[in-house]
């Protein structure tokens, strides 16, 4: 988590939106969240961070100053369920598309703007309506250990503003490797972790290296270093159709499904790039696939995450 933190941080400052991600803070009270926020906000020039909540970015007028936003940080969203409109706003200023917005007391404008968004909450994040391309866009960074009030740290914020300069430098390199990985943010950590209860009644969280090992067992045959490589996306596609014949559809990125396969077998299996004809992707050295009946269609009923 410790790795995601400062992607988190080096991304929020570098001008670059291409992740096309925003980030969420979650878990109990006194955990360190808000000392955080604060930190991070302190990075930015005050007339370059606003305040809106989810539920005013999805309003009809956006505040003028949101135009020259850099930083939108919202630290205490409350459990009420999400309205659509905020959800589709959010999508489209991360994914930077170009938006038509009334501000508030201007003329209708075109708006493509470099503010990146982070948010906080006790509470697991609901909606009127399931988005899987809204939680697609989350990268959570969770919270456990409640800290007692004899053991709070008063000076913490100072300390970290003291350093704020060698704090910025460090972080800009973590984002340039994650850069490097396709914006592929470190660990695999499930949203909502920390929070178990009110889930939507959609959502049931699992646990994702079971399903791979069952995956593996059932429908994988582990061979030859040499003559068996099985290219990493047709693992991913082949464990998707496995989760939904088992009535659990997961949603993992490929990247994500690569890095828990090569740990889980590492004794058994060389991660590598192969060339063959139009492909040239990684891969797997070491296993083939069988039992794939190639059928990947949703069913409608309960839905899984996993990041």
């Amino acid at each position: 988590m410790v790795t995601r933190i400062w992607e988190m941080i080096g991304y929020l400052v570098a001008p670059d939106i291409m992740a096309k991600k925003f980030f969420l803070l979650q878990g109990p009270s006194n955990t360190g969240k808000s000392v955080l926020g604060r930190f991070i906000q302190n990075i930015f020039p005050k007339g370059q961070v606003t305040g809106l909540s989810l539920s005013q970015l999805g309003d009809a007028n956006l505040p003028a100053e949101f135009m020259g936003s850099r930083l939108n940080l919202s630290m205490d969203l409350s459990n009420n369920k999400t309205d659509p409109k905020a959800i589709e706003r959010i999508k489209l200023l991360t994914g930077n598309d170009l938006i038509s917005q009334n501000i508030k007391y201007k003329d209708n404008r075109s708006y493509n703007g470099q503010c990146k968004f982070l948010f906080s909450t006790n509470h697991p994040i609901r909606l009127k309506q399931w988005d899987d391309a809204f939680f697609q866009r989350i990268v959570c960074i969770p919270f456990y250990n409640v800290i007692s009030q004899e053991h709070k740290d008063t000076k913490l914020l100072d300390k970290l503003l003291s350093e704020k300069d060698g704090i910025v430098s460090k972080a800009l390199f973590y984002y340039q490797e994650l850069k490097k990985r396709n914006y592929l943010f470190e660990g695999q950590f499930k949203f909502r972790s920390c929070v178990y209860d009110q889930f939507p009644p959609s959502f049931t969280p699992v646990d994702t290296n079971s399903l791979i090992q069952q995956f593996a067992q059932e429908d994988c045959h582990f061979a030859d270093l040499q003559n068996n490589f099985t290219y990493t996306g047709d693992l991913h596609q082949a464990f998707l159709r496995f989760c939904i014949r088992k009535g659990c559809p997961v949603i993992i990125t490929l990247g994500g499904f690569g890095q828990r396969f090569s740990a889980l077998y590492a004794d058994k299996v060389i991660n590598d790039r192969k060339h063959e004809g139009d492909r040239n992707e990684r891969g797997f050295y070491g296993v083939e696939l069988i039992n794939d009946t190639g059928v990947s269609t949703y069913p409608t009923g309960q839905r899984y995450y996993t990041v």
